[in-house]
């Protein structure tokens, strides 16, 4: 009788991933609903419609982040609102990091190369950066190698 009640539950355990993977994902939100970031409480405020991996400076009146994973580094001022783009003076494959210093610099992490057909290579293949963002000049190469980069 044991070996027959183990048969079962191994087969009803067994089926249950089948199902569930067979099954529609979940909506993300009802239809009609307002998205998140249309309805948001009076004291926060969307600050763009693009941008990922945020970070604030050491000040809080700027707001580091990436267009996307592998894109330009922009500044937001929270002052004025403008956004300036650090990175778009210099040939580059985009970043996967950028994290502000004490100094006022930025710490970036990016591959050197970059194979469309393989991506992940180029996350593996992250190297650290100091960019200096008042000099216009492209960053120092750091010769340290960050898969993907530093979390802060």
């Amino acid at each position: 009788m044991p070996a027959r009640v183990f048969a079962s539950a191994l087969l009803i355990a067994l089926s249950i991933p089948v199902m569930a993977i067979g099954q529609e994902p979940p909506p993300t939100a009802p239809r009609g609903a307002v998205p998140p970031d249309q309805n948001l409480p009076p004291h926060i405020r969307k600050l763009t419609s693009f941008g990922e991996r945020a970070e604030f400076s050491l000040d809080g009146k700027r707001l580091l982040f990436l267009t996307k994973t592998f894109g330009d580094v922009m500044e937001y001022d929270l002052a004025t609102g403008q956004i300036r783009n650090l990175t778009s003076h210099f040939p580059n494959y985009g970043f996967t990091r950028a994290l502000y210093l004490a100094n006022g610099h930025i710490l970036l992490a990016g591959p050197t190369e970059y194979d469309l057909k393989n991506p992940g290579q180029a996350r593996a293949n992250c190297w650290m950066f100091i960019l200096d963002p008042s000099s216009g000049k492209p960053p120092q190469p750091l010769n340290m190698k960050a898969a993907e980069g530093p979390v802060p």
